[in-house]
């Protein structure tokens, strides 16, 4: 069952927006040693300009690993992604990838955190290396902090060193796995009033989000689109575009009436 909620004129919100990524009919299964084990069946969907489109789903249901075959970190048992025209097979730079646990490395410091990003980069100096990543730093609030060391910083100043460091990519799509999961209540409430401005602005690199979530509220708050998906094997049950001004009132009835939408695909 596939279905596409609307609202207001009945129009989906894509619009005429320009395409950036195609998730285009993905499966993918696991061998197992007596059995196969189906993940992902038949997984399509768009991401528009522009856009903040988050997954949810049932723990399990694969979410996480249909991100990273999304980052081209693992490859589908069938199916494709196309950045613009080009098939992701592998990671590419235009696609940055934030993971769950921030994937800080505790000996380096905030700043160098975010300079490992560009290590791979010859095109760049040392010098204009450590420039992208003061200037991400700065971005997301953290000017001051370069030489703390992770131990040093809150979980929020963490999730920040993260965002900095995708930031310093310059990727037009960024995804996002679970990345307030491990926040303390009010830290998460906090920085998802924020991170939308990071990551969607006119200074930023960044002209598109994917991110992967099990709190339905969260993923009103901050989504164009929310792509619902079913138990194991996960495919996708239908499609809601949130058609709601910034900042958004979470008291708000038009709030809750999307969050029984979401909540009516997921049971």
């Amino acid at each position: 069952m596939y279905e596409e909620a609307t609202q207001g004129n009945g129009q989906p919100q894509e619009g005429s927006s320009e395409v950036l990524l195609t998730v285009k009919s993905l499966s993918y299964s696991v061998q197992l040693e007596r059995r196969v084990l189906d993940v992902l069946k038949d997984i399509s969907f768009s991401v528009s300009d522009g856009q903040f489109v988050s997954i949810i789903g049932p723990s399990g249901a694969g979410k996480s690993t249909l991100l990273r075959i999304i980052a081209g970190l693992v490859r589908p048992t069938s199916g494709h992604v196309y950045y613009r025209d080009q098939e992701v097979t592998h990671p590419i730079k235009n696609i940055s990838m934030m993971f769950q646990n921030y994937a800080l490395l505790p000996w380096k410091t905030a700043l160098e955190n975010v300079e490992i990003a560009l290590y791979s980069n010859e095109e760049l100096s040392a010098r204009e290396k450590r420039e992208k990543a003061l200037k991400a730093l700065t971005a997301v609030g953290l000017s001051g902090f370069e030489n703390a060391y992770p131990g040093e910083l809150s979980g929020g100043m963490k999730q920040r060193v993260a965002i900095a460091r995708a930031l310093a990519l310059e990727p037009e799509i960024l995804l996002m796995d679970e990345p307030f999961s491990a926040l303390d209540p009010l830290t998460a409430d906090h920085l998802r009033n924020e991170v939308y401005s990071y990551v969607i602005n006119p200074q930023s690199p960044i002209r598109s989000v994917i991110m992967v979530s099990h709190n339905v509220e969260e993923v009103i708050e901050l989504s164009d689109k929310v792509v619902v998906l079913s138990p194991r094997p996960a495919h996708v049950v239908g499609e809601v575009n949130i058609l709601l001004n910034r900042p958004r009132d979470k008291k708000s009835f038009e709030f809750y009436t999307y969050v029984d939408q979401v909540f009516a695909l997921l049971t």
